[in-house]
């Protein structure tokens, strides 16, 4: 399953992944939707509201406590398909993820050319 440090080595990261090596991240659990973005609360803007996955379906009282996390799409080392949801508050420059739920799919791939024969 994928971690926050198995990114480190990936190839084509997004910048925005990158960048933010230094700091850690907060992971906020599995997310059972395929959204392009889910969204959450920032624990340390509101620390005396738990942090919950929004998935966008309705609206937050504080705007300036969401956090949208964009989703990403990765393939792990065992041929699967896996969006990682990620963002930064812009508030308080927190990082914020999480990672698709199952069930996964099994990445198609084609390898060679068939044989003559």
């Amino acid at each position: 399953m994928i971690t926050e440090t198995a990114f480190m080595d990936c190839e084509n990261l997004p910048a925005e992944m990158a960048s933010r090596f230094d700091v850690a991240w907060n992971f906020v659990g599995e997310v059972k939707t395929n959204l392009p973005h889910v969204r959450v609360l920032c624990h340390k803007c509101a620390p005396q509201v738990s942090v919950w996955i929004d998935a966008c379906n309705g609206s937050l009282e504080d705007e300036y406590m969401q956090v949208e996390l964009r989703g990403h799409l990765f393939i792990t080392e065992d041929m699967l398909e896996v969006v990682v949801y990620f963002g930064v508050c812009e508030r308080c420059d927190a990082v914020y993820w999480a990672r698709q739920g199952p069930p996964f799919r099994m990445v198609r791939n084609y390898i060679g050319e068939p044989a003559a024969g």
